[in-house]
């Protein structure tokens, strides 16, 4: 069983690392990255997508785009393999109930975070004629996540401090 786990955290902090390192790419030419193009609206995707063109980084973004498909199934697959690592040691009733809501918001987040990936990638082949703004499901994604990771934090403090 640890294995799995052992591929999982690979996985992720893998990725994590490739982002990073691409990221770097936009740092270099002074201009957004991939974050900012997930909150833009119309005006700005527009504006950071004709930018990305001219320094030739549209591709990078793709590519980024798509290796996101592979990271939101290790972070779900983290969340929720320590919240149920948690829910096993939480006494508290209702700090269980939270953990194992985390199961629903975390699948939820990953959902959340494949619909922003489908729009912004219809945004890159389109985005001259067309533009999908999914500000909303970036917030939503992003909060659902902050949540879950709270929840888990304040469990597992809770159970170090007793």
């Amino acid at each position: 069983m640890k294995i799995p786990k052992i591929i999982i955290w690979i996985g992720f902090l893998a990725i994590t690392f490739i982002f990073f390192y691409y990221g770097r790419c936009f740092k270099q030419a002074h201009l957004p990255g991939i974050v900012d193009f997930e909150f833009a609206n119309a005006t700005k995707g527009r504006e950071l997508l004709l930018s990305w063109e001219n320094a030739g980084l549209l591709s990078i973004a793709k590519k980024m785009i798509w290796l996101d498909f592979a990271y939101i199934f290790f972070y779900v697959a983290i969340i929720i393999t320590l919240s149920g690592r948690q829910i096993r040691s939480e006494p508290s009733v209702v700090l269980n109930a939270l953990l194992r809501a985390n199961f629903f918001f975390a699948v939820f987040a990953g959902l959340f975070d494949v619909i922003e990936n489908i729009a912004l990638l219809y945004n890159i082949q389109c985005w001259r004629t067309n533009y999908i703004q999914l500000s909303w499901a970036t917030w939503l994604k992003f909060i659902l996540i902050a949540w879950t990771v709270l929840v888990w934090l304040v469990s597992f403090i809770k159970s170090k401090i007793k």
